[in-house]
């Protein structure tokens, strides 16, 4: 098994070295330090771990210290915040990218996106990193090895850093993950907690329709979705539906999720 995982990282590497490059035309981000982070890296290891297709989804970056400010232009079609705080911007070339800062020099947490008043036109950009962080690339290797404690689920402890151009991986969370198919949380904190719990079981059914396998949330994320199933139940299913009506989500996610309520009851 580590050997195939070995293997399919180094797949990946050569691919998404390609990837940079438009996301570096389209974001003028080259002179740099960034990463592409958490599903789309997930999801190519996963194509060729498991060899099969899978379609790329959106792609999220992690940028250390300031950018410039995005105005509309050949590349960029339309910027707007996404719910978890990030700039998501909508490009002709790479499709939707969400944006994030990372504060790497306090304690390897990351800041969300504030958005100017203006954010149709352009955005205020937040966040800093120490300039011995930027030029040091060990240092900035090292970084993004303390940013995925701050990632959410063991299946998402993955990026690609530029301009190393490598891929950045939890080796222990994934070998479990492939060994036991399991989503397990890996970091706790969220600014909407009882959304994590729907967002793992939505991981787990997706994995498991491209893999033909059986992906399934751990018990702690179980316990938790039961818990808010019963305080915040419209709120979850409020999100599902958003998420099928923008095409992120299928309907196996309600399916799942409300076969999960009639154990629940039954229990």
């Amino acid at each position: 098994m580590k050997k195939e995982l070995q293997t399919a990282i180094e797949s990946v590497e050569d691919k998404l070295s390609k990837v940079s490059f438009q996301i570096n035309q389209v974001l003028d981000l080259k002179e740099r330090q960034w990463a592409i982070v958490g599903g789309f890296v997930r999801d190519l290891i996963i194509s060729v771990y498991y060899k099969v297709e899978v379609p790329s989804p959106d792609v999220d970056i992690a940028l250390m210290g300031r950018y410039p400010e995005y105005k509309m232009n050949e590349y960029i079609s339309a910027m707007q915040k996404n719910t978890f705080g990030s700039l998501k911007i909508i490009s002709s070339t790479l499709g939707e990218i969400d944006l994030w800062t990372l504060k790497s020099h306090i304690n390897g947490k990351y800041h969300y996106i504030s958005k100017s008043k203006n954010a149709s036109k352009s955005v205020k950009r937040v966040g800093a990193v120490s300039k011995a962080a930027c030029l040091n690339r060990n240092k900035n290797i090292d970084t993004w090895k303390k940013y995925l404690r701050y990632i959410d689920f063991n299946a998402n402890t993955v990026l690609y850093a530029y301009p190393e151009k490598r891929i950045i991986i939890n080796k222990e969370k994934w070998l479990s993950l492939l060994e036991y198919q399991n989503i397990e949380i890996n970091y706790t904190h969220s600014p909407y907690p009882y959304l994590q719990p729907i967002r793992a079981l939505a991981l787990a059914v997706k994995l498991s329709s491209l893999t033909s396998q059986n992906f399934r949330i751990s018990n702690q994320l179980e316990r938790s979705l039961r818990e808010y199933s019963y305080r915040q139940n419209k709120t979850i299913n409020d999100y599902i539906e958003k998420k099928i009506k923008c095409q992120k989500w299928g309907e196996q996610v309600p399916a799942s999720y409300s076969q999960f309520l009639r154990n629940v009851h039954k229990g």
